[in-house]
């Protein structure tokens, strides 16, 4: 086996991880802020875009479209969760087939996994998409 397909599948297994434990805690993620956006998403059904922090809008696609479809409240809640894994890893995805770069796809993913500690609870997703556009700009 090629080093390349080896980062590669190391990668791909951190996002696996990342999403698992997004999908298993996603009651924690119900803290300070997230907990009130997720109520006003839920009582509105619309995007809530507080303080100005217009990168929220990308996380809250996912719930907005259990909400359409009249998925249950666990349902949406674990989507939101999820919903930051899989905006980083479109991220890695974009990395590593659209510029090419595996280093720098290698990079955002290393950052995200160390990090994970650090930013899993967050619900400022600014944070979330800075560590991983640093790489991708």
């Amino acid at each position: 086996m090629n080093e390349q397909k080896l980062i590669k599948i190391l990668a791909n297994s951190v996002f696996i991880f990342l999403f698992i434990y997004a999908f298993y805690f996603y009651l924690e993620r119900l803290n300070c802020d997230t907990s009130f956006f997720t109520f006003k998403i839920l009582n509105f059904e619309k995007f809530n875009i507080e303080a100005g922090r217009y990168a929220t809008f990308i996380t809250q696609i996912i719930p907005l479209i259990l909400i359409k479809l009249h998925a249950g409240l666990k349902t949406i809640l674990i989507g939101y969760s999820v919903s930051f894994v899989i905006i980083n890893y479109l991220f890695f995805l974009t990395i590593l087939y659209a510029f090419k770069s595996i280093k720098a796809a290698l990079t955002g993913t290393i950052l995200l996994f160390l990090g994970v500690s650090d930013t899993s609870l967050y619900a400022v997703t600014e944070i979330f998409f800075g560590m991983m556009s640093v790489t991708l700009f």
